[in-house]
């Protein structure tokens, strides 16, 4: 029994000093033309989201249903965007309701899910940039499996929470 258990607390051990990395599901990786979507993206956001703000975000991503025809809701569905650093290539972003991630711009164009009352999951792809000025200029719709998504100041505000933890956390 003692053999055992160190023959498998070795190799937990093993396990832990292995490199691990996040590969997007698929073949190994991000393709080429996924990187310069990325690329395309993060110059976007950076133009607008260099400095950063606490008090609105910089501008908002909006989403498609991956399957227009079946997604029982065509909305698009709205992240905020705080901020971009160039020098690191990263972006601040709202992740789930309050959460905020520091991610590079590949990790945007990733699908993801959001699950209804229901139970059923809609999958999100495909974001489309618009920044704060954009919106000012009036910039109001984006479209989503072929109708409008209206985008409102609403969607640019900032909770007094996040607010908070974004000016004691630049």
């Amino acid at each position: 029994m003692k053999a055992i258990l160190c023959a498998a607390a070795g190799l937990a051990m093993l396990a832990l000093s292995v490199p691990v990395t996040a590969q997007p599901a698929g073949a190994g990786g991000p393709t080429q033309a996924q990187i310069a979507q990325a690329h395309t993206l993060f110059d976007q956001m950076d133009a607008a989201c260099s400095a950063g703000s606490t008090k609105r975000s910089c501008g908002v991503l909006v989403y498609s249903p991956e399957d227009c025809a079946t997604a029982r809701k065509k909305d698009g569905h709205v992240r905020q965007v705080y901020a971009t650093n160039a020098t690191t290539h990263m972006v601040r972003f709202q992740q789930n309701n309050t959460g905020v991630a520091n991610q590079r711009p590949i990790a945007l164009l990733q699908p993801f899910g959001i699950i209804d009352r229901d139970g059923k999951t809609t999958r999100f792809v495909d974001p489309v940039f618009v920044s704060w000025d954009e919106y000012q200029k009036g910039k109001r719709d984006v479209e989503t499996c072929g109708q409008k998504t209206h985008l409102e100041v609403k969607d640019f505000d900032l909770e007094p929470m996040l607010q908070k933890f974004l000016k004691a956390n630049p």
